[in-house]
């Protein structure tokens, strides 16, 4: 959605790459070293202790590509979703200290702002407003979350919409 919304070139896509990579790809390794190594439990880090490292290393790797993207003259909008996407997690590993708020929440949320940002379709953001709404509900109903919990989660998609 980002590479339609910037543009589509070869750059965009070389910038979509890096923010992939240092967003997705270094914490989901991250992740599955400390389920290896037992520092954490599951991959779902389901323990409020054991999200702080992933989320601040995914803040971080953000924030380093946003800067970096910035530098090498990487389309705004990539930049911008990165910084987002940084200042959320940021802000979720700082709540993660005190309370568990929900990723899936917050994941989702960002999802529908992205694309309504990017896309600008009312019906497929419409359509994501509905699957945002069916994950924070089935997170309340397995008992993972309190309803406050995913609010909290949800709202912390604020920066995405502020920058996207």
């Amino acid at each position: 959605m980002a590479a339609l919304h910037a543009g589509g070139s070869l750059g965009t896509g070389l910038s979509i790459a890096a923010f992939l990579l240092t967003g997705c790809i270094i914490p989901t390794t991250l992740t599955i070293v400390l389920v290896r190594s037992g520092r954490a439990t599951t991959f779902d880090l389901r323990e409020r202790s054991q999200r702080l490292l992933p989320s601040a290393v995914t803040a971080g790797c953000c924030a380093g590509t946003a800067f970096v993207l910035s530098k090498l003259g990487a389309p705004l909008s990539i930049c911008n979703l990165a910084l987002a996407i940084a200042i959320q997690m940021a802000l979720l590993a700082c709540l993660t200290l005190r309370w568990k708020v929900s990723y899936h929440a917050a994941s989702a949320s960002a999802l529908v702002l992205v694309a309504y940002s990017a896309i600008g379709n009312g019906v497929l953001t419409l359509a994501l407003a509905v699957l945002a709404v069916s994950i924070a509900w089935a997170r309340v109903y397995q008992r993972r979350h309190t309803l406050a919990q995913v609010a909290v989660g949800a709202l912390t998609a604020m920066p995405i919409a502020l920058l996207t």
